[in-house]
């Protein structure tokens, strides 16, 4: 293979399509050029650049590094400067794109060869047959070399390559479907056989070809029966052609098939004689179709008739003259009648023939004769033949010939005659002469009845035998003689006149129910009786007084009697019986009846002790009510609020009148009803259940509320239980005795409790709490802090009142103060406000709230000074006022004395004492507390002392019973100050409290249980061998038998018996004290028992901590464990709970 790069010294560009590597001479291309590979398709591209040196000329053989192809070396001539087009391609197709076209319509193909130099031609192609004609054109493309950069001062240069695109316009046509059109690209560059083209295939739409059938031929016949194949095909089509049959315009088969280039539906049917002149149709269509293609076939179908049928009279009279009409089934042609009567050929008959809607032809001939007197039947054939088949039918008739019977007579019974219920009538009916025999009918009031026939000769008799009844009474009986040709039968007529009791009575109550409270009346009547029945009531077998008789005609010609008793109903009359009476007085028979009244009334319910609806929580309840009623058959339903018993509750069990929980829970409270239901109607009852549980608070009024001062005010207390109501909850005043009652109203509304407070004052102010007792708990509520308004108030101590300090050192101020908004304080000093100072670290100032109600204010006075020593004023201030205390700072003093020294708790040798600190001087104090004992020539006293910062002692070692004074004095590093004067007096408890059981008196009880349990066995030891000697004794004699005893003189039996009795007596009184002991003995076990807990009880409230002002002495008291919040309250002061800690809205 040769290749020429072109120019010299030029940049070229070739691609070459290859297999595998290439070479050139010795080397591939990879190793002596710059390769680009591209995968496009199944080819590889290869893109070759480099640059030739000035008069040089590069010759080389290409070649092919497969071993496969080695050998296989061909030619091709590359110009660098002559590059093929890079894409063939056809309107946007992929190349080998089936596409649809419509046959007749015009379509064109675009082809478009891509950047060849020079410009490409394009050729068309339909299948391998080159198309000629269609446009072209071509454009030029500029492109870059950018595989060298141009010198300086020299542009780059630019390349032309060029773009071809061509159509042809094509009208497809049938021939066109499956035809591939190809645009090819033909360039110098592009080897022969290897061409670049780009081919599509098309699928061209066309309606079918017209369709036939094949299997039927016009003219042609087919037998019933026949099996019939009839084919449609039609040929051609894109798509595929769908075929259908039709039976005279309905559609009866859409299976079809495909095969090559046609479609064909095959229809296959066994002949019937409704597909005669059926029009079987075959439609042929695709989505090319207009309308659809057409072909039919009309099918003619022969048969023969199934039968022929004759009507006509099967009897007659010698002389008629009758009509025989024969009728054939469906026939195709239509067949030909002939007839034939009594054995010879009849031709004087007329025929009709008539479409049949099965298919085919009916034909219809008549006959008429005369009936020949002189035989006895005469038989009719018709002869029904399809000539073009050769088939024959044959229909046969018979007529019989008829004359009437000559006379009737009847006999065994004589009219006006009177017989009794209950006799055996025989009765006889002769008939002579007819042909056919006379038929002999017995009829009793136009009912037919059988008798017993005979035939003798040429007479028919019937005998009919009767149990004569009342039925019979008046009873017409009849005997009938009749053949075929009697027009009006032959009668023997006859009536029966019968004597007969009444044998039944009937009873209805009017109305047919009887209710309690209306008016009903028993209504007897007698069946029919000849002559009329004698009617009466009875009751226990007296007659029934007050009744109305009445008579009218009955069944059989018999009188109805009646008899009617009329009854103002009630319920007790329930149960009584009523006998009616019918007596025939000829007959001497009566028939009775009785009935027992019963009254329907709805239930009636028993009432219940209301004691026996309240129910505890927790414990079972049962219920049960009891309701009489008729019909006894009554339904219980239970119903809660209008709603059934939940089934699936198993506490609850209701099973008739009785209502069982088994664990009342307070949900369970409330109206049950018990609905009891008969027949005449449903009674209510209602049980109004209260469970009773313990009371419970739910929720109360929110805490720390504040209230105007100018009107109502509202504490509400919501609670739970049961019983509940206003009487069970009493509202009162933490720390207060006062009864709110008198002061303030209370309410209850929908288990809440309200407490009004009129006007709040300042005195109102404090903890209110809500007590609920109902018997079963007793609850308190939170407490509830009311607060309301007021102007601030200083709590003025001696602890707040005075401060104290030396030169140089720093000292607190403190002001307390409550109030409503909660105050704000201001310090002043010499008439000027002071104000926290940190620049120079003299003032410093917290206000810390106390309370919801109280706050303080603490000033720090740093580096005390002689200028800084005086009065101080705290301001304390809210919305409604304000009010100023004046605090004196001082040098450093003895400490002022105690106040309020008082007793806490006191037991028989123990007394605690409390107090309020003084003012300390401004020093660390501690307080000395002494006693004696409260006597008159006592001088002498016992001390304890208090460290620093306590505020009560606990003096133990005090006699019983005793009296004691008590004072206190305060100590600091100044000096102190003078004990207080003997004022606290106080007496110790007179006895100690229960303590076990002393020695002696521990022996008392042993010695008197000993005593007891002695006596007791002692009176066990002696009965014990008293009642074996007994028993021994009785034994013995038994064993002696009676004949001893008897034999034994009366004196020694007499004597015998006087000592047994004294050993009983003694036994049982030994076995009585004995009974008598042991009760005492567990007596007072138990006893002493019951009095160990009592002494014990005693005990623990005997040392129970006293309260002061409603606090418990745990060790140190609370209200008095802060230094500096001792403030000298009066009685009616509030009390504000710690726990309060809700901050005031209006602060």
């Amino acid at each position: 293979m040769k290749i020429n790069f072109g120019a010299l010294n030029r940049k070229f560009r070739g691609t070459i399509n290859w297999r595998s590597p290439l070479y050139v001479g010795t080397q591939s291309l990879e190793q002596s050029l710059e390769v680009l590979e591209v995968f496009e398709s199944h080819r590889r591209s290869l893109e070759v650049f480099g640059t030739l040196r000035e008069s040089s000329e590069v010759f080389g053989s290409l070649r092919e590094s497969s071993e496969v192809f080695r050998s296989h070396r061909k030619s091709l001539e590359v110009f660098g400067n002559h590059p093929p087009p890079i894409k063939v391609e056809i309107s946007n197709y992929q190349d080998h794109t089936k596409i649809e076209a419509k046959v007749g319509q015009s379509y064109q193909l675009h082809c478009s060869v891509r950047l060849a130099k020079p410009a490409a031609t394009i050729v068309w192609y339909r299948g391998n047959v080159e198309v000629k004609g269609g446009a072209s054109d071509i454009k030029s493309i500029p492109t870059e070399d950018d595989k060298e950069m141009p010198k300086a001062g020299e542009s780059r240069k630019k390349l032309l390559k060029y773009d071809t695109h061509g159509s042809i316009t094509i009208v497809p046509t049938a021939d066109d479907d499956e035809t591939d059109y190809t645009c090819e690209a033909r360039h110098p560059a592009i080897p022969v056989d290897m061409p670049m083209r780009a081919t599509i295939k098309l699928s061209v739409l066309y309606p079918p070809g017209q369709p036939y059938i094949e299997g039927y031929t016009e003219g042609e016949t087919v037998r019933r029966g026949q099996q019939v194949d009839l084919v449609c095909r039609s040929r051609g089509g894109n798509p595929p052609a769908q075929v259908i049959w039709f039976k005279d315009d309905e559609q009866i088969q859409t299976v079809y098939r495909t095969e090559a280039s046609f479609s064909e539906n095959v229809l296959s049917f066994e002949a019937k004689a409704t597909d005669n002149k059926a029009r079987f149709t075959c439609e042929v269509s695709n989505i090319m179709s207009v309308t659809p293609l057409k072909v039919h076939v009309d099918l003619a179908v022969l048969f023969a008739p199934t039968g022929a049928i004759i009507t006509g009279p099967t009897e007659a009279k010698a002389g008629e003259r009758v009509q025989i009409t024969c009728t054939t089934e469906n026939s195709n042609p239509p067949a030909d009648i002939k007839w034939v009567v009594a054995g010879r050929n009849f031709r004087n008959s007329t025929s009709r023939t008539n479409p049949a809607s099965q298919g085919g032809w009916i034909t219809t001939s008549d006959i008429t004769f005369n009936i020949n007197p002189e035989v006895r039947s005469i038989v009719v054939l018709c002869h029904a033949l399809n000539n073009k088949l050769a088939e024959n039918v044959v229909g046969t008739h018979t007529i019989n010939v008829i004359y009437p019977p000559s006379d009737i007579v009847v006999t065994g019974y004589v009219d006006g005659d009177n017989i009794d219920a209950g006799t055996v009538l025989k009765l006889s009916c002769t008939a002579t002469a007819g042909n056919p025999p006379a038929t002999l009918t017995w009829y009793k009031n136009d009912k037919k009845v059988n008798g017993n026939v005979r035939t003798r000769d040429h007479a028919v008799s019937s005998e009919l035998t009767m149990l004569v009844n009342a039925s019979d009474n008046n009873a017409r009986i009849r005997c009938e003689a009749t053949n075929s040709a009697v027009e009006i039968p032959l009668i023997g007529l006859l009536q029966l006149k019968v004597n007969f009791p009444p044998d039944q009575v009937k009873i209805t109550r009017v109305p047919n129910e009887f209710r309690a409270g209306e008016l009903g009346q028993l209504i007897c009547e007698s069946s029919s009786s000849n002559p009329p029945a004698e009617m009466s009531w009875w009751k226990q077998g007296i007659p029934v007084p007050e009744t109305h008789n009445d008579t009218k005609p009955g069944l059989h010609g018999g009188y109805l009697s009646s008899v009617e008793l009329s009854l103002q109903l009630n319920e007790k009359m329930n149960g009584e019986v009523y006998t009616c009476q019918a007596r025939n007085a000829i007959l001497q028979s009566a028939v009775h009846d009785a009935t027992t009244l019963t009254i329907a009334y709805k239930p009636i319910f028993s009432p219940l002790d209301p004691n026996e609806l309240v129910g505890m929580e927790g414990e079972p309840f049962v219920i049960s009510v009891l309701a009489a009623g008729n019909p006894t058959a009554i339904t219980y339903t239970w119903t809660r609020s209008g709603s059934p018993l939940s089934t699936s509750n198993k506490r609850f069990t209701a099973r008739g009148p009785t209502l069982n929980i088994t664990k009342l829970e307070r949900r369970d409270a409330g109206t049950y009803r018990c609905e009891a239901i008969n027949s005449e109607g449903s009674s209510t009852y209602d049980l109004n259940l209260t469970v009773q549980f313990p009371a419970k608070i739910i929720r109360t009024s929110k805490s720390g509320v504040v209230y105007p001062p100018d009107s109502e005010a509202k504490l509400w207390c919501e609670v739970d239980g049961s019983p509940i109501g206003d009487s069970y909850i009493t509202w009162y005043k933490v720390g207060s005795n006062v009864d709110l009652s008198r002061r303030f109203l209370t309410t209850f509304t929908n288990k809440t409790s309200y407490l009004h407070i009129m006007e709040p004052s300042r005195e109102d102010i404090g903890e209110y709490q809500c007590n609920v007792n109902n018997g079963i708990s007793n609850v308190t509520s939170r407490p509830i802090l009311f607060v309301t308004n007021f102007k601030p108030e200083i709590e003025s101590s001696p602890l707040t009142r005075k401060a104290a300090a030396n030169k140089g050192a720093k000292v607190h101020l403190t002001c307390k103060a409550r109030g409503s908004p909660m105050p704000k304080f201001t310090w002043i000093f010499s008439g000027r406000q002071l104000l926290p100072n940190r620049t120079d670290n003299k003032y410093d100032i917290v206000q810390t709230e106390l309370t919801q109600l109280s706050a303080q204010s603490v000033m720090t006075i740093y580096h005390v000074s002689a200028g800084d020593y005086g009065k101080y004023e705290c301001k304390a201030r809210n919305k409604v006022g304000s009010v100023t205390e004046e605090v004196f700072l001082d040098v450093t003093s003895p400490p002022e004395p105690p106040s309020e020294l008082r007793v806490y708790n006191v037991t028989h040798d123990t007394v605690i004492l409390v107090w309020k600190r003084g003012f300390d001087g401004g020093l660390t104090t501690s307080h000395q507390v002494r006693w004696r004992q409260a006597l008159d020539y006592e001088d002498r006293y016992q001390y304890i002392d208090a460290s620093p910062g306590q505020d009560h002692v606990v003096i133990t070692g005090l006699n019983l019973g005793t009296y004691y004074v008590f004072s206190i004095k305060a100590i600091n590093a100044k000096g102190q100050s003078a004990f207080l004067p003997d004022l606290v007096k106080v007496q110790t408890l007179r006895e100690a409290p229960p303590t076990e059981l002393t020695a002696s008196e521990t022996n008392s009880s042993y010695i008197i249980v000993i005593i007891i349990a002695v006596s007791a066995c002692a009176c066990l030891l002696i009965v014990t061998p008293i009642v074996y000697a007994t028993l021994a004794s009785k034994k013995k004699a038994n064993r002696s038998g009676p004949n001893n005893v008897e034999s034994l003189p009366d004196v020694l039996v007499v004597q015998g018996d006087i000592p047994m009795n004294y050993i009983y007596a003694i036994a049982a009184t030994l076995v009585v004290f004995f009974l008598i002991n042991l009760f005492i003995m567990l007596w007072y076990i138990v006893r002493k028992r019951n009095k160990d807990r009592i002494n014990k009880s005693q005990t623990a409230d005997m040392y129970a901590p006293s309260t002061v002002n409603g606090d418990t002495m745990t060790g140190e008291l609370s209200s008095v464990s802060d230094e500096k919040s001792d403030v000298n309250f009066d009685a009616n002061d509030y009390v504000v709970s710690a726990i309060s800690q809700y901050v005031l809205s209006n602060k």
